[in-house]
């Protein structure tokens, strides 16, 4: 399937497409009065977001739990012109939002020093796959929010660096649409609507939409996408409530181009970004996941409720791919092949009972939780190469010639029918008590791994793997009568590896992680925003990596014992005066391999400092640029290591941005620039070649809102 002309529909869904506005309750809490506390699923009508759906499961407020967070809403990936998760999280703390470029594959966030790319979750439910979670189109999200360090306790298996968590658009209790179009760099041409409706008091129903053409660097590489998103609302009753959130889309991401190691040493590649390398007889890409879901709530009365979450989850990837391989002589790059065929699909439910008691002069919000995860896989990769079976022809690097003969040589073929569960159980308190609030969790797990898993290295190997852990989080903050709330925490984390070595066929084992957290949060009365500071240090052992092995030259994963990541982070959100809007992060962290055979030595995509600054300006209504608004953003990536042995080291960047738009009545148009100034630079450099970092990237929308 080809999708090339996403603008057709334009026309059509203008016609379905009435103004928003953000449904509020008001709580009183003690001992500070917060007004208009937000629905951390509805639209927070700015940058700053001051509740959360992630960190409790409860609702409680930022300010008064004890576990920094980022949260990234609609708002500023719409001023920012993020098209991507990894570009969503470049202005938060503790999050390297990109570190392998611009790849349209999926996602790998790095966390704390710690690999994101598995720890990403959708309305409170995990994505699974093996290898990075897939891209999801970020139009469809409310927001997106990041728990910095284990968040374990409540989302079962995962990276003691943090998780992921982005919520979905769905149905707001009022009548407003959206319909646009886009266009950029790339041939980026793109249709987008967002249709909110309600029927009577009772029902309300969202569908949300994307159909996007657009290429690579190199124009031969594909980019497109068709995203839906429906779902519906029911007040079945003043007691319970359902929601329906789906969502399908397909698109046939490809490869950007990488070159050799050499590039990095020598600063000069003969490729460049833009070179293709591969063949569009043979490349294809062609990827479907499917999620539909359900949210049920039952109210006993005003102390006690029940929630239910569940998800379907199908994800279908047919993969064939031509990539570098070596410089040739004469002048030509030589290539290699691989194809790819992935068919998952995913059960996930989490039950939850709250509950509000009083003990003398303390209050508690109670927690019980069972969830529960069946991940199915059947995956099965080859490589190809040049060989005397096959016939892999090089390609001239100054005057390429395509369309040669492709039937590789596929000397390596791996395969694996398996099923992974996990079923846990969880408790929470959170106590609070005049201004001191304190939170108690602890889980149990249990996880089991079963199937075969194949190699024409290792042969076949039977999988039969449990293994069950105890985690638990402890917290202490106290919420100051002026916005401040100093806390300081205690975490820990579990993850049942669903790995295992390409060429041995060994099982990994589990990993386990801890995490100390002193911080303080601020929330100031005067003005809206939010801010933090933290200091964190985490243990984890069993870490997996993912090398060459030196006999094969096969990707393999192993383990390479324990690694502690300590540092600083701050962040700020503000909106000041009607008028300006900033955000600004900082993280300092200092990664370290503890043990085995990278002792002593920084894991790979951690660079020490990072660092990010927006500013957002609207003009005043009334004046003659009412309804302009300007925006620039600069970005620090400070040097990093490409590999887990430190053999390849990438330089520091400062990359900039820029975003202008206007707002007339029911029209907006908007201008956003990623890096401004077109920075060339290597993202990535390791032991399967260098990545490029996204250039100059520039999209321009036009939207009628009503």
């Amino acid at each position: 399937m080809r999708f090339h002309h996403p603008l057709l529909l334009g026309a059509s869904v203008l016609a379905l497409l009435g103004p928003a506005q953000a449904q509020t309750d008001t709580t009183v809490l003690a001992p500070i009065i917060v007004e208009g506390v937000e629905d951390p699923t509805a639209p927070a009508g700015g940058f700053v977001a001051t509740s959360q759906a992630s960190a409790t499961k409860t609702g409680t407020p930022r300010l008064e739990t004890q576990q920094s967070d980022s949260i990234v809403t609609a708002e500023q990936i719409e001023a920012q012109g993020a098209t991507t998760l990894g570009q969503a999280l470049n202005y938060s703390s503790g999050v390297f939002g990109e570190p392998f470029g611009l790849d349209a594959r999926g996602d790998s966030p790095r966390l704390r020093g710690f690999d994101g790319g598995n720890s990403q979750f959708l309305n409170g439910l995990k994505l699974l796959r093996t290898s990075t979670t897939p891209s999801f189109e970020v139009y469809g999200l409310e927001r997106v929010e990041v728990l910095h360090g284990p968040a374990g306790v409540l989302y079962g298996a995962g990276n003691p660096g943090g998780m992921i968590n982005q919520i979905q658009k769905r149905p707001q209790f009022e009548d407003f649409n959206e319909a646009g179009l886009s266009f950029g760099t790339n041939q980026r041409a793109q249709t987008f609507f967002d249709l909110n409706r309600t029927i009577g008091e009772d029902v309300a129903y969202r569908f949300t939409g994307v159909l996007r053409h657009q290429n690579g660097n190199a124009e031969e590489i594909n980019d497109d996408r068709v995203y839906l998103a429906p779902s519906a609302t029911w007040k079945i009753s003043d007691q319970d409530t359902l929601t329906f959130l789906g969502s399908y889309q397909w698109d046939n991401p490809e490869q950007p181009t990488a070159t050799d190691i050499s590039t990095l040493d020598t600063g000069d590649d003969p490729l460049g970004p833009d070179f293709y390398l591969g063949e569009e007889d043979f490349n294809r890409s062609d990827r479907t996941q499917s999620n539909l879901g359900l949210e049920w709530e039952h109210r006993f009365n005003d102390q006690w409720s029940l929630n239910q979450s569940f998800r379907y989850q199908k994800f279908d990837w047919d993969y064939q791919w031509l990539y570098f391989s070596a410089f040739g002589a004469d002048n030509t790059v030589a290539r290699a092949a691989i194809r790819q065929a992935e068919d998952n699909s995913t059960l996930n439910s989490d039950t939850r009972l709250t509950g509000k008691v009083t003990t003398g002069a303390v209050d508690h919000t109670i927690l019980f939780g069972l969830d529960m995860r069946k991940f199915d896989e059947k995956l099965s990769t080859e490589f190809g190469r040049e060989g005397e079976t096959g016939t892999l022809p090089p390609l001239s690097m100054s005057d390429p010639e395509y369309g040669s003969k492709i039937d590789p040589e596929w000397w390596y073929s791996a395969s694996s029918d398996l099923t992974f569960k996990q079923f846990g159980v969880y408790a929470q308190d959170e106590a609070s008590f005049g201004g001191w609030r304190a939170t108690l969790g602890l889980r149990h797990d249990w996880s089991s791994r079963e199937g075969e898993t194949y190699t024409n290295f290792a042969g076949e190997t039977d999988i039969d793997e449990d293994s069950s852990e105890t985690t638990g989080r402890a917290g202490l903050s106290y919420v100051f009568a002026n916005g401040v709330a100093p806390f300081l925490s205690y975490a820990t984390s579990f993850d049942p590896l669903t790995e295992t070595d390409q060429v041995t066929g060994e099982v990994l084992a589990p990993s386990t992680a801890k995490q100390w957290e002193l911080g303080v949060k601020y929330e100031p009365t005067f003005f809206k925003g939010f801010f933090t500071a933290t200091l964190f240090d985490i243990n984890q052992e069993n870490v997996s990596v993912r090398v060459l092995d030196p006999d094969t030259g096969i990707p393999a994963n192993r383990q390479r014992g324990e690694v502690e990541s300590r540092g600083v982070e701050l962040e700020g959100t503000a909106e000041l005066d009607d008028n300006w809007t900033m955000r600004a992060s900082y993280s300092y962290t200092d990664a370290e391999t503890k043990s085995g055979n990278y002792s002593g030595l920084t894991p790979e995509n951690t660079p020490e400092n990072v660092a990010s600054l927006w500013l957002g300006y609207d003009f005043a209504e009334g004046s003659r640029l009412d309804g302009l608004n300007v925006g620039g953003g600069l970005r620090y990536i400070g040097e990093r290591y490409g590999d887990a042995g430190n053999l390849y080291k990438m330089e520091d960047e400062t990359l900039l941005d820029a975003s202008v738009s206007y707002e007339q009545d029911a029209f907006e148009a908007r201008l956003t620039v990623q890096n401004l100034t077109d920075e060339e630079y290597l993202a990535n450099c390791g032991t399967f070649g260098c990545t490029y970092g996204a250039g100059r990237t520039v999209v321009a929308d036009v939207a009628y809102k009503w």
